[in-house]
């Protein structure tokens, strides 16, 4: 697990798939009693802005524009070059954009939020693609997916909202009164609509 100082202490900022039960976002502590095992770094910033900065150049390269969404997520369209080449050769392009040291995942799907799911639910060098029914897939997802901060993270999962689903299913006021301005995006979110479509997710874990 890669953690990093937070208000209420150290907080998970990336995990492998060995790590099971733990995701972004959650209290190292809260993530040790799911996985005492788990072996526990300190984040290393400005190496991954290095890394990420490496990982967008070479994909431009490959498939031209391509969109960074924090430490260690790439978004990238194949929706252009992926008749002539095949899908198994584009996902391969992809991790071979990752410089060597890294484990990258990779989720496809009809939308962005919808394939970063997917790619954090992946195995370490695996891909996930988006089931006949995606919005069934969300719907088990952890609300820690979600773009927000780790005090209303634990606004939600308090008020026995753990999962997108239950979020989904939530009446919208008290989702305000618990997220305020974010309420709507939270809520979109969940029912899988993307204000900005890109198929593609790859996700890095050092």
């Amino acid at each position: 697990m890669i953690v990093e100082p937070g208000a209420g202490g150290d907080t998970v900022l990336d995990s492998s798939a060995e790590a099971e039960g733990v995701v972004p976002g959650m209290t190292l502590h809260d993530a040790l009693e799911k996985c005492g095992h788990a072996t526990v770094m300190q984040a290393d910033h400005r190496l991954y802005r290095d890394v990420d900065a490496e990982i967008a150049r070479s994909l431009e390269r490959r498939f031209g524009h391509v969109e960074q969404d924090g430490p260690g997520r790439v978004y990238v369209s194949l929706d252009r070059v992926a008749a002539p080449y095949g899908e198994a050769h584009l996902v391969s392009t992809l991790f071979h954009a990752v410089p060597t040291g890294f484990n990258p995942s990779a989720g496809l799907g009809p939308g962005r939020f919808i394939a970063y799911a997917l790619a954090s639910a992946a195995p370490d060098g695996g891909t996930l693609r988006a089931p006949a029914d995606p919005l069934a897939f969300l719907r088990n997802c952890p609300v820690e997916l979600l773009p927000l901060n780790r005090e209303k993270i634990v606004w939600l999962r308090t008020s026995g909202l753990n999962t997108l689903g239950s979020l989904a299913d939530s009446p919208y006021a008290d989702l305000q009164a618990l997220l305020g301005a974010e309420a709507r995006l939270a809520r979109d979110m969940a029912l899988g609509i993307d204000y900005v479509p890109s198929p593609e997710a790859l996700r890095t874990a050092a």
